[in-house]
């Protein structure tokens, strides 16, 4: 996967609308679901934290993904925890990968 790229107008919504920026970076990288958009080219990715559930409309471009938009569901969907064992393989795997973004930039 390239970079998750956030225009500063999305990370203004989203810290408006309660997105929390690791969570939504969470949300782009390991989704709970992805659903093609009806209206636009893109995707929607969707994971659940809890008592909340976030979303992201992404494009793809250039093997980067470009956040269009993000929101926040509160108890729209059913509650799903995140497992222990899970919550290490996302950090881990997040920290691998900019690890290795890094290198590749050099």
């Amino acid at each position: 996967m390239g970079q998750v790229v956030l225009t500063n107008h999305v990370k203004q919504r989203a810290i408006e609308r309660g997105v929390d920026l690791n969570d939504l970076d969470k949300t782009v990288r390991f989704p709970d679901q992805v659903v093609n958009s009806k209206t636009f080219s893109s995707k929607k990715h969707s994971k659940n934290f809890g008592a909340y559930q976030i979303t992201a409309a992404l494009k793809h471009k250039d093997n980067n993904w470009i956040i269009v938009s993000a929101w926040r569901n509160s108890g729209s969907s059913p509650v799903q925890k995140q497992f222990f064992l899970e919550k290490i393989i996302n950090s881990f795997l997040l920290k691998v990968e900019k690890f290795f973004s890094r290198r590749s930039n050099r």
